[in-house]
């Protein structure tokens, strides 16, 4: 199996921040590492930026460093999920092009195109998009499933194959 789910629960974190950061009860203790994605039921949390032998910290897709490659569902088409402060429960994606058919209330999933994140994880719905004049891509606007506020008890992805694909992608 390619990819191993570990427990974890959120010990500390903040939502109202440009910058912030989740900490969990887990470390390099229970196989935790830099760069593995953090899910919980509702979807994606984010990834893991810091570890130490019994914790770790995380920068939540509400972070405006956090980037996430997205896929809309049954559209084929793919972009970049980013934040931009302070709504917790919204983000934005970049680099869909303007010729793409959209719809408000398409799902919005991981796009499975990294070493984080599997294809397919519930990230949220499209709630408005539009096109500025001149611009070749959308402005979207995206609910997040996730009410980050709430989350407690989350996964953290293990990749088995993670470096044997960044060794054939150098």
């Amino acid at each position: 199996m390619q990819f191993k789910f570990i427990e974890a629960n959120i010990i500390n974190k903040s939502i109202n921040k440009r910058n912030n950061r989740f900490t969990l009860d887990r470390g390099k203790n229970a196989g935790l590492h830099e760069g593995m994605g953090v899910v919980d039921a509702d979807g994606v949390v984010g990834v893991i930026w810091k570890v130490n032998s019994k914790y770790a910290s995380v920068v939540p897709i509400i972070n405006t460093v956090s980037r996430v490659s997205v896929l809309i569902k049954n559209r084929g088409y793919f972009g970049v999920l980013k934040w931009e402060p302070y709504d917790y429960k919204k983000a934005k994606i970049t680099a869909i092009p303007k010729h793409a058919y959209l719809e408000k209330g398409d799902s919005v999933l991981t796009s499975g195109f990294s070493t984080i994140f599997p294809k397919g994880i519930l990230i949220g719905v499209i709630e408005d998009f539009h096109l500025d004049r001149g611009s070749n891509y959308y402005d979207i606007t995206v609910k997040l499933n996730n009410d980050l506020a709430l989350a407690e008890q989350v996964y953290v992805i293990d990749n088995k194959d993670k470096e044997l694909q960044k060794e054939v992608e150098k």
